[in-house]
């Protein structure tokens, strides 16, 4: 496979990924203060539906796709 055509399927992969990741819905169980603004930020600039929650649910809710949650 030359390297024009491995480029082009890479290509196609990571573009499939990026959309992939712009459907996630993301569930960030963290108090409410600057660092869990911070990555709530980042998660929406890829893409990301994202919720902020404090303190965790005794339930995930079934619509969601990932779960990220503070551990301090």
């Amino acid at each position: 496979m030359s390297n024009q055509n491995k480029t082009k399927i890479d290509s196609s992969r990571l573009s499939d990924l990026v959309r992939n990741l712009r459907e996630l819905r993301i569930l960030l169980l963290h108090p409410q203060d600057q660092q869990s603004e911070n990555l709530r930020q980042h998660i929406k600039r890829i893409g990301c539906q994202v919720q902020v929650r404090w303190p965790p649910p005794k339930e995930i809710p079934f619509e969601v796709d990932v779960v990220f949650i503070s551990l301090t």
